[in-house]
């Protein structure tokens, strides 16, 4: 018997039939077919699928269930290690104060659920938001989904993360910040540590001198990074290359 045949079924407990079957760990049917389990108390059946582990379902099939404060529902998802279903089903859930939502997200390290649901977020002040999740070491989602923030100003962006050690990120996803002065990022990049992405990422930058890159790295007593992406690397004649041992 699958829940969606129960209306043929006389005479059953359905509120037993729905426990038998969450605790087989096949709640997502009970969640998706809600409708057809005749219990007074659909918070019972919310209750028993967050506790077990499947909360998901409750978030996925909110708007079938009856009765439930969308509030109380999304603190227990969240409580519970469900938190990325509630940013991802945002828009079924009824009263949310959205910047709670995304504090508390972002304060157990789920800032990427955020970052990546951002467009279901309402009436968050996005620059607030992109700090927080920097600080909390999720940087890189804001980089990749820097498009979704809407602020004025990416090289705000790119500073805090490359300051944050997570400048490898503006340079994995530099095509999509806009705005940037490429040779003052590669530079930055580059102080900080993490020249390495500037050289395995050199193709995204434009209008750097590729000999001085090459000659920074090389300082800094990173030339491996150079000699292992010397295919990216433009105008090193064959003295500068036999020069630094870079085959």
């Amino acid at each position: 018997m699958t829940p969606k045949h129960l209306p043929q079924f006389q005479g059953l407990d359905h509120k037993d039939i729905a426990d038998k079957i969450i605790e087989r760990g096949n709640g997502d049917s009970v969640a998706k077919n809600i409708s057809q389990f005749q219990v007074s108390d659909h918070k019972y059946i919310a209750d028993k699928l967050i506790e077990g582990g499947e909360g998901n379902y409750v978030a996925e099939y909110l708007s079938q269930f009856q009765g439930l404060d969308h509030k109380e529902i999304a603190d227990k998802l969240i409580d519970r290690g469900n938190g990325g279903s509630v940013a991802v089903h945002l828009s079924q859930f009824q009263g949310l104060d959205h910047k709670e939502i995304a504090d508390k997200l972002i304060d157990r390290r789920w800032g990427w659920y955020v970052a990546y649901n951002l467009p279901q977020f309402q009436g968050l002040d996005h620059k607030y938001i992109a700090d927080k999740i920097i600080e909390r070491g999720d940087g890189d989602s804001v980089a990749k989904k820097i498009s979704q923030f809407q602020v004025s100003d990416h090289k705000y962006i790119a500073d805090k993360l490359i300051e944050g050690g997570e400048g490898n990120y503006v340079a994995e996803y530099l095509s999509q910040f806009q705005g940037l002065d490429h040779k003052d990022i590669a530079d930055k990049i580059i102080e900080r540590g993490k020249g390495g992405s500037v050289a395995q990422n050199l193709p995204k930058f434009q209008g750097l001198d590729h000999k001085d890159i090459a000659d920074k790295l090389i300082k800094r007593g990173e030339g491996n990074y150079v000699a292992n992406n010397l295919s990216k690397f433009q105008g090193l004649d064959d003295v500068f290359i036999a020069k630094h041992h870079l085959r």
